[in-house]
């Protein structure tokens, strides 16, 4: 089939329109070296992590909420199997007992209460439970003052820039709540700056040559070779954060065992001294 003009090419061609080396020409002067594919390429990279950390310093106020609520809650647990036999015994010594010189069915009930679940309950509660709520309760207040303690250092603007080095070269692994809201407040500060500034200087297109001179000896002028590494480091994201669950140990065996070795040495002795 021969080649045939479609009409816009066959009215450029009548009415003396660009030639191949005009268009070329137009090419050249529009060039960059890739400077504008590159940046186009890690804007949305660099958005994506940008929401990753507007997403944790959302999730912050709550994690911080989370583990007070942990810590009260084993504070409760460990009361609870403090005092729950001596609650016990004080319902029976005051309401079951009067009770009892009256009513039949409450003597049998008190003297229940008094000889076998209040020992029982005693037993479970003092070698079992407490060992086990002290242990998960000790733990949990050793990360709340752990993770939060403050201090009296005054952080730059920039302090994302050197937490970032001391993780990501293994110097830190244990941020704090201090830091790590520091840390979030100090890096998408400087991604609202970065992007205002690109947007007000148009750094899509810095360093465009107008003039189809292009020197392609050189990939990048200095200025668009440091908004390319800024950006790459901008689209890298970097886990800074406080983790409420690390060193979190939970009782096991060895806890029940400690209790009961406990009651085993209050056994002897009550025997020996018996």
């Amino acid at each position: 089939m021969a080649y045939q003009l479609n009409e816009e090419q066959l009215k450029d061609a009548i009415s003396g329109g660009k030639s191949v080396v005009e268009a070329d020409n137009g090419w050249m002067e529009r060039s960059d070296n890739g400077y504008g594919d590159r940046y186009r390429a890690l804007m949305p990279k660099l958005e994506f992590v940008r929401s990753r950390y507007r997403d944790q310093m959302a999730y912050f106020p709550r994690k911080k909420e989370e583990l007070k609520r942990e810590h009260k809650r084993k504070l409760i647990h460990m009361i609870l199997a403090l005092v729950l036999p001596l609650i016990l015994y004080g319902f029976t010594h005051f309401v079951l007992q009067p009770l009892a010189e009256k009513v039949g069915f409450f003597s049998m009930l008190y003297y229940f209460f008094l000889y076998i679940l209040i020992p029982v309950l005693a037993v479970a509660c003092f070698f079992y439970f407490l060992p086990v709520t002290a242990r998960d309760y000790f733990n949990c207040l050793y990360r709340v003052r752990k993770l939060s303690w403050e201090s009296n250092v005054i952080y730059g603007e920039d302090f994302w820039e050197s937490i970032t080095r001391d993780v990501e070269d293994g110097k830190r692994k244990n941020i704090t709540f201090q830091e790590e809201e520091q840390f979030l407040r100090s890096i998408l500060g400087y991604y609202d700056r970065f992007l205002k500034k690109a947007e007000a200087e148009d750094w899509e297109h810095l360093g465009r040559r107008e003039d189809g001179v292009i020197d392609l000896s050189v990939e990048y002028t200095p200025d668009q070779q440091r908004v390319i590494d800024t950006m790459e480091r901008l689209s890298r994201h970097v886990d800074v954060q406080a983790r409420i669950g690390d060193e979190r140990k939970e009782s096991g065996p060895m806890t029940l065992i400690i209790g009961a070795g406990i009651m085993m040495a209050i056994v002897i002795v009550l025997i020996i001294q018996g």
